[in-house]
């Protein structure tokens, strides 16, 4: 079993690679689709009304629990649910001991030599982890 530090640990640059090449493969024009997307999703988790476990929120990554993709084996399905978890305990520390620290992922477009950031996939994220818990949020709005 993995040490609670290394659950916690932030991803390396690959990892965050990896993570969003999976993401990308996801199928389901529902499934949370790219790593900015991922990032909004769970930082909506983390700062609700009431804890959401992972067996809930997997299948809103999918698409649907239906969507669920298709793994060639168990040690990937650990692989790319590992990065997840980390991804979202470095973060729950990142807000909970050092909130000034924490920063977005954004995604980026050049466009004529131009660098733009891009927020939308991160809202959508957002407000897909705000609908797990809706009436939760309403009532301490």
């Amino acid at each position: 079993m993995k040490q609670m530090d290394e659950l916690s640990s932030p991803l390396e640059e690959w990892e965050y690679d990896e993570l969003d090449g999976f993401l990308l493969s996801l199928e389901h024009e529902q499934a949370v689709q790219n790593l900015s997307e991922f990032d909004g999703f769970i930082t909506a988790l983390i700062s609700g009304p009431e804890l959401v476990v992972p067996s809930e929120w997997l299948p809103v990554v999918w698409g649907g629990a239906e969507h669920a993709p298709r793994l060639d084996s168990p040690e990937e399905f650990d692989q790319m649910f590992g990065l997840m978890v980390r991804h979202l305990n470095s973060t729950v520390a990142t807000l909970m001991e050092e909130p000034g620290d924490y920063e977005p992922c954004f995604m980026e477009n050049t466009v004529r030599g131009k660098t733009y950031t891009v927020v939308e996939d991160w809202c959508i994220g957002y407000m897909k982890g705000v609908m797990m818990c809706e009436k939760r949020w309403a009532e301490n709005g």
